[in-house]
């Protein structure tokens, strides 16, 4: 699925009096006294400023959240699968489960979607430079065709899971500290129990 966000819209690029601006959100209803101000946009020095949409000169840019939740699901079988002890090996490693066919069921991939589409939703656009700097620093790296979403939802799976690596271990600066930040309230409300159709279950926590 590839979200589309038009000027105005979450996690799209503006030009404020010839600076580079974030559009973080619309302002809602009556939350400042003039009601021709219709966008929260983030300054380049990190304030944020409501202004007019006709002020602002912008594009759009596409997100896909689809990338994003594999991303996500992929890196929950690679930190945190635990297989059963079999007698040849009575105390098996953590992780390494991306080769055995297993996928989320229909509860955890509603719940899945929904944790990703919010944290995406509530943190637009530090999202979307997350993407743009993966690429342009060339930091897409370790993955086989891993794209910069696909990475967004593996740093979220590890760091809302308190693992040892995550967005802030990125070298991406106050960036990598605000997903950080906001990685907390966004893991996955319960475990995430997959199958792989072929009698084997698993839920991971």
């Amino acid at each position: 699925m590839i979200y589309t966000f038009k000027f105005q819209g979450y996690g799209d690029i503006g030009e404020f009096d010839g600076q580079r601006i974030d559009i973080l959100r619309l302002v809602e209803p009556g939350e400042f006294e003039y009601t021709d101000l219709t966008t929260m946009a983030r300054f380049p020095n990190g304030t944020e400023l409501p202004l007019r949409a006709d002020e602002i000169t912008g594009h759009s840019r596409d997100f896909d959240l689809d990338a994003m939740i594999e991303g996500y699901v992929e890196c929950a079988l690679w930190a945190d699968y635990m297989p059963e002890p079999t007698d040849e090996e009575p105390e098996p490693e953590l992780g390494g489960g991306n080769d055995l066919g297993l996928r989320p069921d229909d509860a955890s991939t509603k719940r899945i979607h929904e944790t990703c589409e919010s944290f995406f939703n509530f943190h637009a656009a530090d999202c979307m430079e997350y993407v743009e700097r993966m690429v342009s620093e060339n930091r897409l790296s370790g993955w086989d065709d891993g794209t910069p979403e696909s990475y967004l939802g593996h740093d979220l799976w590890l760091t809302s899971h308190g693992h040892g690596a995550g967005f802030w271990d990125r070298g991406l600066g106050a960036l990598g500290d605000r997903l950080t930040e906001a990685s907390k309230p966004h893991a996955t409300s319960s475990g995430v129990a997959m199958s792989n159709g072929d009698g084997l279950t698993v839920e991971i926590n």
